[in-house]
């Protein structure tokens, strides 16, 4: 979308005298990912970056009441914005609150506080959000006159509406993580319907075509996907290694949802060796039980496509921790584009 589109398609809405500013975007996801989408610094990273930045650094993004947001966005001529906000308040996912101070090259350019808005919207059966930043400005001592309201409103306009098209363009291929009681969580959309993606989950020829990190390669995939059935796959690491993963199919609902039990005691003594330390290092017994755990994979259609939820569900958090700060979620990540990658070509 172009600079001029963009604008059109953020709305600027008539300000209540000169020290408030709104604009909002309808945008085409539900209200739950726009909110993962616009606190978590994974996300972030993709999508905040007007147009004519050269360069966009997160420095610090810590989401909680009193927690600090800072970043710098430089341009192609070299002026550096730098911004700093104190989160005050956090509702998820309705709306968040936080103060922010932004200088220009050590001129100050705008003060105020910004109340971010989430509205979920239903429209021709589809789960948009409406996306509402409205800015309260204090007009502060020493702010530099040549920013004007006028300025501000029109940049704002501008730069927001080209980060609300990054962020548009990006929902669709990004992979939402979670760590809810002992559960490692990765949901994706993907293009494609359900029944194509169940029948890649459970038939072995496409199951080895994108299991595992996009470096390792599948030497074993059984699938009998029905109640009591194996789930067997042994991946090999570009070093030769192979790492057996043994499973039974314990609920299968077509198209729907898959529940396998995972037996990961195969796995290499060096793999189990550093998931032991990990878990040791952060206050775990060194005997704690581990080696096992259950997939739930979920298929929910959305969007004229599969809405996929994958589910690593552990025996207790440290377990679920080390699994998931050593490796798993990259690893997922990278099944995932292989996935995607496989169901492009139906």
């Amino acid at each position: 979308m172009s600079s001029a589109n963009a604008m059109a398609a953020t709305m600027l809405h008539k300000s209540d005298g000169d020290r408030n500013v709104t604009v909002s975007r309808l945008i085409d996801a539900p209200r739950e990912l726009v909110f993962a989408a616009w606190t978590d610094p994974r996300h972030v990273v993709h999508w905040w970056r007007p147009q004519g930045f050269a360069e966009i650094h997160l420095d610090e993004m810590d989401v909680k009441v009193g927690g600090v947001l800072r970043f710098r966005m430089r341009t192609a001529d070299g002026v550096t914005f730098n911004s700093r906000c104190v989160y005050r308040e956090i509702s998820a996912p309705s709306h968040l609150r936080y103060d922010e101070q932004c200088d220009v090259d050590g001129k100050l350019f705008h003060q105020g506080r910004q109340t971010v808005t989430f509205e979920a919207v239903t429209k021709e059966q589809r789960d948009q959000t409406l996306l509402t930043i409205h800015t309260e400005l204090s007009w502060v001592p020493g702010r530099d006159p040549a920013f004007t309201p006028e300025f501000i409103r029109a940049g704002w306009q501008k730069g927001w509406g080209e980060n609300f098209d990054l962020l548009e363009s990006y929902l669709p291929d990004a992979n939402f993580v979670s760590s809810p009681g002992n559960d490692l969580v990765l949901s994706r959309q993907l293009a494609a319907p359900r029944a194509l993606v169940f029948a890649a989950w459970t038939d072995p020829t496409q199951l080895a075509q994108w299991w595992g990190p996009k470096s390792f390669t599948n030497v074993l995939c059984a699938s009998d996907p029905r109640p009591g059935g194996a789930w067997n796959v042994t991946m090999r690491a570009p070093d030769g290694q192979d790492y057996p993963i043994r499973g039974t199919y314990v609920e299968v609902v077509p198209n729907e949802r898959l529940v396998i039990a995972i037996d990961l005691t195969g796995h290499p003594p060096e793999w189990h060796a550093m998931i032991r330390k990990f878990r040791s290092e952060h206050g775990e017994a060194p005997d704690a039980p581990g080696g096992g755990l259950t997939l739930i994979v979920t298929l929910e259609d959305r969007a004229g496509g599969t809405w996929l939820t994958v589910t690593d569900r552990f025996g207790n958090a440290g377990e679920r921790d080390a699994h998931r700060d050593l490796g798993a979620v990259q690893g997922w990540a990278e099944s995932l584009e292989s996935l995607v990658a496989l169901l492009h070509k139906h």
